[in-house]
């Protein structure tokens, strides 16, 4: 075999290798994908009228549909953070979770039509009905190390984000 010969077949080769290396990325991303939605969806779904309808990742931000309005945190989170339905003491609520120290932990919840925590704004509801919303912070667990603290701290933060872009829904409104 020649020279010639020899670097076609090489090239060849290389060409085949690649196509199999980009077919296996785009799969284990795919897959992986898939499973960060399909897993956010369903945490904490309640028998509840608010709902986690849909989160869609971009560049930046996570973006959370649910049945009363939209809201987003910094993509930065999504590994760190979760968000569920839940019903507490018979109110309505989203829990914004973190894994401390190994333990599924709730770091804020936002309330609606409840005396529960700080007001922080009205949201009319999809039956014209407006409520109340207000949040409650959690403190950081005792026991954990400082790192723990600050990761608890920095999630706790993204309620800023949270509640900046409920306020961008006309049907919602924050209080000063």
């Amino acid at each position: 075999m020649n020279k010639k010969a020899k670097n076609i077949v090489l090239m060849l080769l290389v060409c085949v290798v690649l196509v199999i290396l980009s077919a296996t990325i785009t799969t284990f991303v795919t897959s992986q994908s898939s499973k960060s939605e399909n897993a956010f969806e369903k945490v904490g779904q309640e028998d509840t009228k608010l709902q986690i309808l849909s989160s869609v990742e971009n560049n930046e931000w996570i973006v959370v549909e649910t049945t009363y309005g939209k809201f987003c945190y910094p993509r930065a989170f999504m590994d760190v953070m979760a968000v569920e339905t839940a019903v507490v003491s018979g109110e309505e609520c989203l829990k914004f979770m973190s894994e401390i120290d190994g333990i599924s932990t709730v770091v804020y919840t936002i309330y609606y039509d409840s005396n529960e925590g700080v007001l922080c704004g009205h949201q009319v509801l999809p039956n014209d009905e407006e409520v109340n919303v207000s949040v409650v912070f959690e403190d950081a667990p005792a026991k954990i190390s400082d790192d723990w603290k600050t990761t608890f701290y920095a999630v706790q933060e993204t309620f800023n984000d949270v509640i900046v872009s409920m306020a961008e829904d006309s049907r919602f409104t924050a209080v000063e």
